[in-house]
């Protein structure tokens, strides 16, 4: 892993909380998988850019104001782990969203070719086999 792939993650939560879709999937590769939280009871694996794409569409029709603010990117190897607080609001309920959420990436030859989400860092570094990070 590089301090490149740490910026080409940053780079697309830069654009994605700038509401630049195409900007955030750049980087991806075309089989891109996206697993969510485990605990989430309506979880789902996306496979591919287009299906990530769908989802993210998704989200922008059911929340308003949503975004990442990244607290802590760690390089980890074959890995880079991001630490973020994810905010939005209901369109409709305009009930607000505000919670940690962990997402660990998966970077081969300068694409990211999957990303898997978790509620902590601590269980992300654990389900992922990690140590310490």
């Amino acid at each position: 892993m590089s301090e490149r792939s740490v910026r080409r993650v940053r780079r697309g939560y830069d654009a994605f909380n700038k509401g630049e879709v195409e900007g955030f999937l750049q980087g991806l590769d075309a089989g891109f998988e996206v697993v969510d939280r485990p605990e989430n009871p309506d979880a789902t694996t996306y496979h591919g850019v287009d299906a990530w794409r769908r989802a993210i569409d998704e989200m922008r029709e059911d929340f308003a104001d949503h975004r990442f603010d990244v607290e802590e990117v760690v390089d980890l190897g074959a890995h880079v782990l991001v630490v973020a607080r994810q905010s939005a609001r209901g369109r409709v309920s305009g009930v607000p969203v505000d919670s940690t959420i962990v997402h660990v990436w998966d970077i081969r030859d300068d694409q990211a070719v999957g990303m898997r989400a978790y509620s902590t860092r601590e269980d992300a570094l654990a389900a992922e086999g990690l140590a310490g990070g």
